[in-house]
């Protein structure tokens, strides 16, 4: 591929035949089958890969932001496995719990001499076994890859992140259209979308979706790999009146680092900062006052005024932060705004 507004991947041959393969999560790693291809259906395929290519030509290419929203039909992902490896080798942390890693250990699989799951498993399509009739409808897979062969014997994969059977559920009856509305002799069992969500060749990636190129490379947690990141932007944006100290940054990154549902609260705390600083000054007097006596909250500031807590009451700053705690006019009791318990 070559640099440009709209990334180009240079000739990509679609004149063989096509393969699909199948692939479905197996522990950390993943099961790939292969499907054979009629040649019927090969002037339906390679269509769905060239747009998918062109699409890659003419729209804008912008780095890879796990909750970005693509502008449909005018951007696309542009990163490479290498990529991909640094941002999962990013999420560091310095915790002290005994369980968690170190400064400077990456957090997840794979390690450096490994593959990431969908790499490996596209790298040699045709090396897959064909799955049989008997067994199609019982497997269940996560993505579907529409693969070419390159002259160079390199492989370029066109991805769609469905199971292509959940379309068709027994029971349904299928039916024709003529002159008349009549039924099939046999159910359909494999639906062919038209949209590509990531096409990898080589090393090269191009996606037009952040939650599938982070469902795809599950291994390298990149729904939390920008944490450091926001962690740092928000200690920047309350230095002056809330400081946030190393040792609660260091607590954030490594809650952020281990749940995605964690790291997404942690990249929108500076938009609910600015949400909070349009009321009031975001400082230590302000932050007791709303905290009342509830001690909890209260622990998250030291004798120095500064933000300072341990991993696992990272989410009770969140809670506070966000205002997810309400007192319940029944009961007297604070409980979340997005589930039934008590604290």
């Amino acid at each position: 591929m070559t640099e440009s507004d709209g990334q180009t991947w240079g000739t990509v041959d679609l004149s063989g035949d096509p393969h699909i393969v199948l692939g479905k999560r197996q522990g950390r790693g993943i099961a790939a089958v292969r499907v054979d291809v009629h040649q019927d259906l090969f002037n339906k395929i390679r269509p769905v890969c060239s747009k998918a290519i062109l699409d890659t030509q003419t729209t804008k290419s912008r780095g890879f932001d796990p909750n970005a929203a693509l502008e449909a039909g005018e951007e696309h992902f542009r990163l490479t496995v290498a990529d991909i490896r640094r941002l999962n080798q990013g999420l560091t942390t310095n915790s002290s719990s005994e369980s968690s890693p170190q400064i400077g250990e990456p957090i997840g699989r794979p390690e450096d001499d490994e593959e990431f799951a969908i790499v490996k498993a596209l790298r040699n399509p045709i090396e897959h076994r064909p799955i049989k009739k008997s067994e199609f409808l019982e497997y269940q897979p996560f993505f579907y890859a529409i693969c070419f062969q390159q002259k160079d014997d390199s492989w370029v994969s066109f991805l769609r992140k469905t199971n292509p059977q959940q379309f068709f559920r027994l029971g349904r009856v299928w039916c024709q259209y003529g002159n008349a509305l009549k039924q099939t002799d046999e159910q359909p069992t494999f639906a062919l979308d038209p949209s590509i969500d990531v096409v990898l060749y080589g090393d090269n990636l191009a996606g037009f979706s952040a939650s599938a190129i982070k469902f795809l490379f599950t291994d390298a947690r990149l729904a939390r790999a920008a944490v450091p990141d926001k962690v740092e932007q928000l200690r920047e944006a309350i230095a002056g009146t809330l400081p946030l100290s190393s040792k609660g940054a260091a607590s954030l990154v490594a809650a952020g680092a281990r749940r995605n549902s964690f790291a997404s609260r942690i990249y929108g705390l500076r938009a609910r900062l600015e949400e909070v600083q349009e009321h009031g000054p975001v400082d230590a007097e302000r932050f007791r006052i709303l905290a009342g006596e509830d001690q909890a909250v209260l622990d998250l500031l030291n004798n120095e005024d500064q933000l300072e807590f341990e991993e696992h009451q990272a989410e009770i700053f969140l809670d506070f932060i966000e205002g997810r705690y309400f007192a319940d006019d029944w009961t007297g009791n604070d409980r979340r705004a997005d589930r039934w318990s008590k604290r």
